[in-house]
């Protein structure tokens, strides 16, 4: 895990080893990520859903954030759908959650 953007006291991070190893099988993953966009300043990323703890977690769980997951609705493509909330490092973040699919959540800045 590494920190590459740190101002004013808010910290962007990216995970960049990616791959873990368990009983001789490596399992390799694009990792999770907060940071600040170029194009209108707000924070974004990608965080991992642990719905268990009531938390978001970066992929190797390393980093666990407090959430607040709504409860589960159906979109129009079949699925389950759920909504994230939390905050990291004093920034309000949202986000949908595709229980169906993956644990991955794309997260945007809430101002």
């Amino acid at each position: 895990m590494a920190t590459i953007v740190k101002d004013d006291n808010k910290i962007a991070f990216i995970e960049t080893d990616c791959t873990i190893d368990f009983h001789g099988k490596k399992f390799t993953s694009g990792g999770s990520f907060i940071c600040q966009r170029k194009d209108n300043g707000k924070y974004g990323g990608i965080v991992y859903a642990d719905t268990a703890n009531n938390q978001v977690t970066s992929w190797d769980g390393s980093i666990k954030i407090p959430a607040r997951f709504s409860r589960e609705y159906r979109h129009n493509m079949g699925g389950k759908i759920q909504y994230v909330w939390f905050t990291y490092q004093g920034i309000n973040f949202y986000g949908k959650y595709c229980p169906d699919w993956n644990q991955s959540i794309k997260v945007n800045q809430v101002k």
